[in-house]
């Protein structure tokens, strides 16, 4: 029989140990064993009930990424096996608004922002979220060439590398990382476009820029 360690109880091990029981179920003779610091598993993914204390109700309180993209339907076939699917709650379209606090102060995210790309101009132009410098740099997405990639070779990079060299720093700081925040609770200095993004890749290589895509 083969033996496997899987260390560390957080998504990624909570995964590996999920397809060594389903290479177990389909016949293959191997077992595992998951080491975990912390009492509990799940890493950054934490659900609490919280006690109210104006009153003897409680509420619960989601910790770390508290959504996902439905875009993936990966995630809805984990919800599925988790039984955590029943329990799903679908994002309300009449309150769809995003407030992102920057530099002590909220803003409301201009209507229109598509995967960090502006696609509203007086939405855009009017915002307090970004400099006038960092909406320049945003709008010279159009005239920055899109990456070179050799034929066969894979396409990828981190979250920070992309944004920062289509759209500029300041939109990372101020709408990329903050939006990514909520939905992976990662560091887009070590996240994979490809495994979290990969519709960004492929308009920068069919459109040229993420702009263009989006308009």
């Amino acid at each position: 029989m083969k033996r496997i360690i899987i260390v560390g109880g957080g998504v990624a091990g909570l995964g590996a140990a999920y397809k060594v029981v389903r290479a177990s179920s389909e016949g293959h003779d191997v077992e595992f064993v998951l080491i975990e610091k912390e009492p509990r598993i799940g890493g950054k993914i934490l659900t609490e009930i919280v006690r109210d204390p104006s009153d003897e109700g409680t509420f619960i309180v989601d910790g770390g990424p508290d959504c996902f993209l439905t875009e993936k339907p990966a995630c809805h076939r984990i919800a599925r096996l988790t039984g955590g699917f029943d329990d799903e709650l679908p994002t309300d379209d009449s309150r769809r608004r995003t407030w992102i606090l920057s530099r002590g102060k909220l803003h409301q995210m201009p209507d229109g922002v598509m995967m960090f790309a502006p696609t509203k101009f007086v939405p855009f132009a009017t915002t307090g979220l970004f400099s006038w410098p960092g909406k320049i740099r945003m709008a010279m997405d159009l005239l920055i060439p899109p990456k070179k990639v050799a034929p066969g070779e894979f396409n990828d990079e981190t979250l920070e590398r992309f944004v920062v060299r289509r759209m500029g720093r300041e939109c990372l700081d101020r709408l990329a990382e903050p939006l990514v925040g909520g939905v992976h609770a990662s560091d887009p200095t070590q996240m994979s476009l490809a495994a979290t993004f990969p519709r960004l890749l492929e308009m920068e290589q069919n459109y040229g820029s993420l702009l263009k895509a989006f308009l």
